[in-house]
C-alpha cells in the first residue's frame, strides 16, 4: 500500500472513504511521517464481504466500517490481545486473520468474521 503524506487530514480523507451521503467534511490534521491507510475485507458468518478501511498514524489508529447500513469511526482502546476499536456502542475486535463485531450493549460475544481474499 503507498504511504500517506506526513500529515493527514484523518477526518477529511474518512469523510470522503464515507462517500457522497457526507454533507459536510470535518478536518482535523494530525501530524504522522509514517502513516498509512490499508483496506482488508471481511465476512461474519454467511453475511456479505465488506471492507474495513484502517488508517495507522501512530498514535492514531482508526477503522471505518458500516454498522448497520451508517459509516462508523472507530478508534483504537486499549487490549490485551489484538487490536480493540469502538465506535459508541460498537466494538470492532481484530487479531490476526479474524474480528469480532459487538454491540457492548447486547449480552452475547458478538460476530465472528473473518478476513477474505
Amino acid at each position: 500500500m503507498p504511504s500517506v503524506p506526513p500529515t493527514i487530514t484523518t477526518l477529511a480523507v474518512l469523510a470522503i472513504l464515507a462517500g457522497p451521503a457526507v454533507a459536510q467534511a470535518l478536518t482535523i490534521p494530525i501530524p504522522a511521517p509514517e502513516a498509512e491507510m490499508t483496506e482488508s475485507a471481511y465476512r461474519c458468518g454467511d453475511g456479505p464481504v465488506f471492507g474495513v478501511r484502517y488508517v495507522n498514524a501512530d498514535p492514531n489508529f482508526l477503522a471505518v466500517l458500516a454498522v448497520e447500513g451508517e459509516t462508523r469511526v472507530f478508534v483504537s482502546v486499549l487490549a490485551a490481545s489484538g487490536v480493540r476499536y469502538v465506535s459508541g456502542p460498537y466494538q470492532w475486535w481484530t487479531k490476526g486473520g479474524t474480528a469480532t463485531l459487538s454491540d457492548i450493549r447486547q449480552d452475547g460475544p458478538g460476530q465472528d468474521c473473518s478476513t477474505v481474499d
